[in-house]
């Protein structure tokens, strides 16, 4: 197998499922991110994170669909959110356009046990916003996105403690510049974050199926995953309360 082509074949289906969310934390005093994936549920088109990113926004939740996007409005209805699982999601307007991207529905979802071992994929925006990285101020009427993303190929753990959740999940090893494309890593700058990938898809390798979403990452820069089965039960709850 040719890995470069496996990557950049990965990568390319990944992005097209896979957007950037963003926005002011008023209680943090800052702009917080992080990534989200995209979702058809039962029709609603769903943008699916973590909990811990767009609960914290009060304003506009701002979602990329491309590496540099422009938004000066809200583009949901509402946000649902299940912090148990560290999960939430927000449902798009019906005029909003997704230029370059697709919904994943239930046929590109694996919904039991995966075993560790297991090669996978994880998408992200580990730097989050070039402006926020630089440590330029964003004015509250620039809406622009500058968004770099990394495709990062691993295997699943054994399940741990995760004691931010405090519940059991699965994991993922986490092995600092290593299995990135290098195109992608040389275009950084700056040294990886992991923490942006909270929210990211998680996808195994073979088949290419959805597994899950990122919640945390660990001092050993370990990721934790939630189960896209209990992110779709959870959903399914939310909608029909």
């Amino acid at each position: 197998m040719n890995i470069k082509l496996e990557m950049s074949d990965m990568r390319w289906q990944l992005s097209r499922h896979s957007v950037g969310v963003w926005g002011y934390a008023k209680t943090a005093g800052k702009y917080v991110g992080g990534t989200g994936f995209l979702l058809n549920f039962r029709g609603k088109r769903l943008v699916v994170s973590c909990d811990h990113i767009l609960n914290k926004i009060d304003d506009i939740i701002y979602v990329s669909f491309s590496r540099e996007n422009y938004q000066d409005r809200a583009i949901h209805r509402y946000i649902e959110t299940q912090n148990t699982i560290d999960m939430a999601f927000i449902e798009l307007q019906d005029n909003v356009s997704l230029p370059h991207r697709d919904m994943l529905t239930a046929d590109d979802v694996q919904t039991n046990f995966i075993d560790p071992d297991c090669a996978v994929y994880v998408y992200g925006f580990p730097n989050g916003h070039r402006k926020i990285q630089e440590g330029w101020d964003i004015k509250e009427d620039v809406h622009e996105a500058h968004l770099r993303s990394v495709t990062y190929l691993s295997i699943t753990e054994s399940k741990r403690y995760n004691s931010s959740l405090k519940i059991t999940q699965p994991t993922i090893r986490w092995v600092n510049d290593e299995n990135i494309s290098s195109k992608t890593f040389k275009r950084l700058y700056f040294p990886l974050d992991p923490h942006g990938f909270s929210g990211g898809p998680v996808f195994l390798a073979n088949p290419k199926k959805l597994i899950g979403h990122v919640t945390h990452c660990d001092e050993n820069q370990r990721f934790y995953y939630t189960p896209i089965k209990d992110t779709l039960d959870a959903i399914d709850k939310l909608l029909n309360h």
